[in-house]
């Protein structure tokens, strides 16, 4: 699903959350920051670099909605 050049250019943590949004793709920032024990603010920022890298969007509204992955064969 996601190529090993990809996989390279992302850091570690932030393709930890890509694995974490591909499970639990309901889940806010702040219930990933209490899973993976960073703070929200970084979690935020880790998906933005990944909604950058059309590997994520958002589909639905921001309290009822999920992260949708993006298939890049």
């Amino acid at each position: 699903m996601i190529s090993e050049a990809l996989q390279d250019d992302l850091s570690r943590e932030v393709f930890e959350i890509f694995r974490f949004i591909r499970e639990y793709p309901a889940y806010s920032a702040k219930q990933l920051s209490e899973m993976i024990g960073k703070t929200s603010r970084t979690i935020e920022n880790h998906i933005a670099k990944l909604k950058e890298s059309g590997l994520i969007i958002r589909r639905g509204s921001r309290l009822g909605g999920y992260w949708q992955i993006i298939d890049r064969k």
